[in-house]
């Protein structure tokens, strides 16, 4: 008597979150870390997937990790959230049309250079 057994729901959804163009939950149907976003209309120009990452039901955070170019993505399970932030404002996006001017110099300056002593 007075005894209770507690059984935790099941919760088939997985819910994306951040600067994504329509935060929302989704039915989980095991696809890819990817695919969730795009389901949720893709990343908004503010956003910033590089830093984006899962909650898990249990608390754990994961992000994506990256080796030269390759992405690998956390694995996506039932009741996960994932997160995508917005970009920093101060951050740099890519090489400016100065930078890349330089480094054509330089390059350009470099190959004239060995060019002139292999004479």
């Amino acid at each position: 008597p007075n005894d209770s057994i507690f059984i935790p729901r099941s919760e088939p959804f997985v819910e994306v979150k951040g600067a994504v163009f329509n935060p929302q939950i989704i039915s989980f149907n095991s696809g890819r870390f990817t695919e969730y976003i795009s389901d949720a209309g893709g990343v908004t120009e503010n956003g910033n997937l590089r830093r984006a990452y899962i909650q898990y039901p249990n608390g754990l955070n994961k992000k994506i990790r990256r080796f030269l170019f390759i992405r690998s993505y956390p694995r996506v399970i039932a009741g996960s959230k994932i997160i995508v932030p917005e970009r920093n404002p101060n951050e740099k996006r890519g090489l400016s049309i100065l930078e890349i001017s330089t480094l054509t110099g330089t390059f350009a300056t470099l190959i004239s250079l060995i060019a002139v002593l292999r004479r």
